[in-house]
């Protein structure tokens, strides 16, 4: 009788769908990070050398380079994919986790308050940490690419921010977040991986380490930064720059699912 009731076989293919999804995924994913992982191997050189890699279950990679090139002291790829098992991608995708494929970049000199900047989709909410002294913070939308907005302190970060978008877009990358910041990393990098890279690694690792040459060289000008206005009757006169932004970490945390830039399911994140 038990048989006979059609319910019965759609818990059994369901059930059966289910146990079906965790091979596929694990097949799935681990074959598109390899494949990533492979596409960037020949141009990794360009950041640094003394590369090691690290597995983090079959939905992320994690490579990381020592002795950088350059203005760049040290960086971490990390390349993540959502889980392809029945329930959890559907539960991801609610989230607005997708794959992708990050870059955590430190520098040996910090970034002067002119050359910051934030890229971030115009339907996602700014980046939390515009919150932090947020009169000093512009935003606008990109003239070309409408889908992105900048957040700047100064005309030198909306123009460099701007020529990222630009060449990114040219190359069919598709940006989720951009951060040029004075805490580690310095530079944050998000790029989504609903699709293959189409172009050479070569040159998006090459635009990544000309934007760390200029971001570190930039002069320091602070004529175009927004100030804040001061407040109280014994206002006094300080550069507000001087007590805007927390003390730099003293090491970068390559751990992302413990400081909420990304975790291994996609997520978008949270700061």
């Amino acid at each position: 009788m038990l048989l006979q009731n059609p319910l019965t076989y759609f818990v059994f293919g369901l059930l059966f769908a289910w146990v079906m999804s965790y091979f596929y995924s694990a097949w799935h994913n681990r074959r598109k990070l390899a494949w990533v992982a492979r596409w960037l191997e020949p141009a990794l050189h360009i950041l640094g050398s003394r590369v090691s890699s690290r597995w983090q279950g079959t939905d992320r990679l994690d490579i990381t380079l020592g002795e950088g090139r350059a203005n760049l002291k040290e960086v971490a790829i990390v390349l993540a994919v959502q889980s392809r098992r029945l329930f959890n991608i559907f539960i991801s995708t609610l989230r607005g986790g997708r794959d992708s494929m990050s870059f955590l970049i430190s520098l040996n000199r910090t970034p002067g308050p002119t050359t910051h900047f934030e890229i971030f989709a115009t339907k996602e909410p700014p980046p939390r940490n515009l919150a932090v002294a947020a009169e000093n913070w512009q935003i606008e939308s990109h003239p070309s690419h409408a889908s992105y907005q900048v957040a700047f302190k100064n005309v030198v970060g909306r123009e460099s921010a701007f020529r990222l978008i630009t060449l990114l877009r040219d190359s069919q990358f598709d940006i989720r977040r951009v951060s040029v910041r004075p805490g580690l990393p310095h530079l944050f990098l998000i790029l989504n991986l609903n699709q293959l890279p189409q172009t050479e690694a070569a040159d998006l690792l090459r635009l990544l380490r000309n934007l760390a040459d200029e971001v570190s060289n930039a002069p320091v000008d602070n004529s175009g930064l927004r100030r804040e206005r001061p407040s109280g009757r014994r206002a006094k006169d300080k550069d507000p720059l001087s007590q805007k932004f927390p003390p730099p970490m003293t090491k970068p945390n390559l751990d992302l699912h413990s400081n909420g830039h990304h975790n291994g399911n996609g997520k978008l994140p949270l700061e």
